[in-house]
């Protein structure tokens, strides 16, 4: 499902953790299918987002079915203007509460 061949090894074998911590969140959660269905593109960017960030690796393991809504929902490819992105955030947090 992940391409790590094109990785140096030493980011490679910490990438291939991270995609292995991954899969045991999806799997763990019955999302392994779901997420199989998910577009190669954005598996693909999926490894850029690991190599890039330790933080985004430790998220997807913890809470791999926020990584799935990102990836099915298309936000991750459409810009938003300030004003669309200020409204779609208060929306968001319009129900929390102190």
């Amino acid at each position: 499902m992940f391409a790590t061949d094109h990785l140096p090894v030493l980011i490679k074998n910490a990438v291939d953790k991270s995609i292995a911590d991954f899969e045991q969140a999806l799997e763990s959660a019955s999302l392994s299918e779901p997420f199989n269905n998910v577009h190669p593109r954005i598996q693909g960017e999926l490894v850029n987002a690991f190599v890039a960030s330790d933080y985004v690796a430790s998220l997807a393991q913890r809470k791999p079915q926020l990584i799935l809504d990102l990836a099915t929902s298309g936000d991750l490819w459409r810009s938003y203007d300030e004003g669309t992105w200020w409204q779609k955030l208060q929306q968001k947090t319009d129900t929390l509460e102190d």
